[in-house]
């Protein structure tokens, strides 16, 4: 009785050992996944980051001044010839008679 007792004890540790190595086999391919999704995620964004520092040195050289007269000749702008401003008397510029 004593006997069958051990025999069942080891056939239950062989099974929960057997268990714990397939379920660490589990475990250790779902981190490897883990492990190269982070490092492509990881590529992205520099990529990215790259792109985005590339846009924004074009962005900065499309708004630069000198790309603006073409706009303007082809809207057909003209340029201005001799501007006057009105001088306005005083601190207000409408008065209210009484």
């Amino acid at each position: 009785m004593r006997r069958d007792k051990i025999k069942s004890i080891f056939a239950l540790s062989g099974i929960l050992t057997v268990l714990l190595a397939v379920l660490y086999i589990f475990q250790l391919g779902s981190l490897t996944k883990t492990m190269y999704l982070i490092r492509d995620c990881s590529s992205k964004i520099e990529e990215i980051s790259a792109e985005n520092d590339m846009l924004e040195v074009k962005a900065s050289q499309m708004s630069s001044l000198e790309n603006l007269k073409p706009l303007v000749d082809g809207l057909n702008f003209e340029m201005a010839g001799k501007i006057d401003y009105i001088r306005v008397r005083g601190e207000a510029v409408v008065a209210v008679k009484p």
